[in-house]
């Protein structure tokens, strides 16, 4: 059995958030380095209906992978009303595979996701900026204790 592996790939994006609205478009570039992944474009969308629902869905109209996910959509629910709740979040995607001989194949994939303990940031926003206000005074008085000042 061979393995080749298409890993390569250059991908702009941009992300504008309004409030409760998230807004990203990503674009895959092909053919600019060897072994590149196909043209994708990617649009998604979340909006946060409070501060424990979210919801989001993306579409692809550009996708020239032969195995490609062209739609879906996500309502994540956190359990409970401190940051580090669990949270239980439900998926759909809409996939879709094609073959060599012109077949196209489409499958719904549904997930159901539960997910316990802290999640990629810990910490409330209120939180985190003293933290980093914190860590940034220790820093700078670690640097002026260096220099002798």
């Amino acid at each position: 059995m061979i393995l080749s592996s298409r890993a390569s790939s250059v991908t702009l994006g941009t992300r504008a958030k309004w409030q409760r609205i998230s807004l990203g478009a990503n674009y895959n570039f092909d053919d600019l380095l060897p072994n590149s992944l196909e043209e994708r474009l990617l649009l998604d969308l979340g909006i946060a209906l409070s501060d424990r629902i979210y919801l989001s869905g993306y579409y692809t109209p550009i996708n020239n992978n032969t195995s490609r996910s062209r739609y879906g959509a996500n309502a994540s629910l956190r359990l409970g009303k401190s940051y580090n709740h669990p949270t239980l979040t439900l998926g759909w995607t809409n996939n879709e595979y094609q073959f060599e001989d012109g077949f196209t194949q489409s499958d719904n994939i549904f997930t159901v996701l539960f997910r316990i303990g802290e999640p990629p940031n810990p910490f409330d926003a209120t939180t985190a900026e003293k933290l980093r206000r914190q860590e940034k005074n220790n820093f700078e008085q670690q640097q002026q204790e260096g220099t002798g000042e």
